[in-house]
């Protein structure tokens, strides 16, 4: 993994976070020391009362209801994207934009709108440094969004790393995975939804088998856009739990590794990993070098 220097701008700076005091290394090739283990995360219980179904604004076509969204997307200071497809990455077809802001769940058919989607807006969001773009394992998204559509994206936190060096400050061995985002939601949140789980398991069952063609599919199944929809709102919160318990300091570090994250990928000639190999989900030390 190259050790190139990187610029880490931060868009958004976290507050009321509980400063942990940690021992950062002194030498710029060094990586980040940690003090003491810091308070454990107990799950937090999400009371989602929205059991039979989750609430959301599925945008299909140019017009009114784009723009208004947009506006809002931009205003909200840390926002929750994901991306979903078929074989997400440059050769493959990126079909919906998951966006969930502080009070709504966006779902942007790319499929429908097409490129008139990212002159609407879109484009300038997820290149900005603001607002902040939280994404969990965002390599394949960044892939996909800057092959086909020119877009590169910056201002990005991964909670999937925030997840990594959460577990690397508070002692608990030396990780070598990132943890799948169902597990890390079953984890640190404690989500009273009977229906969350029962989309969840029945859409990755679908796509474990290789079914990811309902992707392309219009009308799109209720239950994947439920899927779609639970996977930023609840990646909002996930975010939020975990960071109670990262120091500024170590925001900045997961910020670079972030950073590193977005090009991966993209700044190579051919994917790395197979989604489904081990490889993919191996994290390096190297990844949080401070540079």
């Amino acid at each position: 993994m190259s050790q190139s220097s990187i610029t880490v701008e931060l868009p958004y700076v976290h507050n009321q976070m509980n400063e942990l005091k940690p021992i950062v290394a002194q030498s710029t090739h060094d990586f980040v020391h940690f003090g003491r283990p810091t308070q454990k995360v107990q799950p937090i219980p999400v009371d989602d009362q929205s059991n039979e179904h989750i609430e959301y604004h599925f945008i299909k076509e140019d017009g009114s209801e784009l723009e208004e969204a947009m506006i809002d997307i931009a205003r909200c200071p840390i926002i929750a994207v994901d991306c979903e497809g078929v074989e997400l990455g440059r050769n493959g077809t990126l079909c919906l934009v998951q966006i969930a802001t502080k009070s709504k769940v966006y779902i942007l058919d790319v499929i429908s709108i097409g490129e008139l989607l990212f002159q609407q807006g879109l484009k300038f969001i997820l290149e900005s440094t603001t607002p902040t773009k939280v994404f969990y394992d965002c390599r394949r998204d960044s892939d996909i969004l800057y092959h086909q559509h020119g877009v590169r994206l910056r201002g990005v936190l991964d909670v999937a790393l925030t997840e990594v060096f959460y577990r690397w400050q508070n002692g608990l061995g030396t990780p070598r995975f990132l943890k799948g985002y169902k597990r890390c939601v079953d984890m640190y949140l404690s989500i009273n939804n009977p229906h969350f789980h029962q989309v969840k398991e029945k859409m990755c069952a679908r796509m474990t088998e290789g079914d990811t063609q309902f992707w392309v599919q219009r009308p799109l199944p209720k239950d994947a856009l439920d899927y779609a929809a639970y996977d930023v709102k609840y990646l909002r919160e996930l975010h939020f739990v975990l960071m109670q318990f990262i120091s500024m300091p170590n925001i900045q570090v997961i910020y670079g590794a972030s950073t590193k994250f977005v090009g991966m990928e993209r700044d190579t000639d051919t994917s790395l990993y197979a989604r489904n190999s081990p490889k993919w989900a191996e994290i390096s030390p190297s990844l949080f070098t401070i540079k």
